[in-house]
């Protein structure tokens, strides 16, 4: 049997580079389990995967805050409620590399 590891690692390498998830959420992804171990502030939010804004800087004044050691859940809704212009969810952090635990709650499709 094959192991079960619900959680993906996602890594941000320096503060002001906002990364993209990769996997990004699926099409039936409802829910995101966001948990941060490590010692500094990460922040998410959409952003534009490349082109205009897709650098911006992530921080508490336009981003959702994931506190040190905590966690926060995202509910992100069907497809149809999520942005539609080319965004996808990034991270950025407050000072050096870090890295953030995801698990993706997905439901079923209609």
């Amino acid at each position: 049997m094959s192991e079960f590891k619900p959680f993906h690692a996602f890594s941000v390498s320096s503060a002001a580079d906002p990364v993209a998830f990769n996997p990004q959420p699926y099409g039936n992804t409802t829910t995101i389990l966001v948990y941060n171990d490590s010692d500094t502030d990460v922040f998410l939010r959409w952003q534009p995967s490349t082109g205009t804004g897709s650098t911006t800087t992530i921080d508490i004044s336009n981003g959702t805050q994931v506190p040190t050691k905590g966690s926060v859940s995202l509910a992100i809704g069907p497809t149809s409620e999520r942005p539609s212009s080319g965004d996808v969810l990034k991270m950025d952090c407050a000072s050096t590399s870090k890295t953030v635990n995801v698990t993706y709650v997905n439901g079923a499709v209609f």
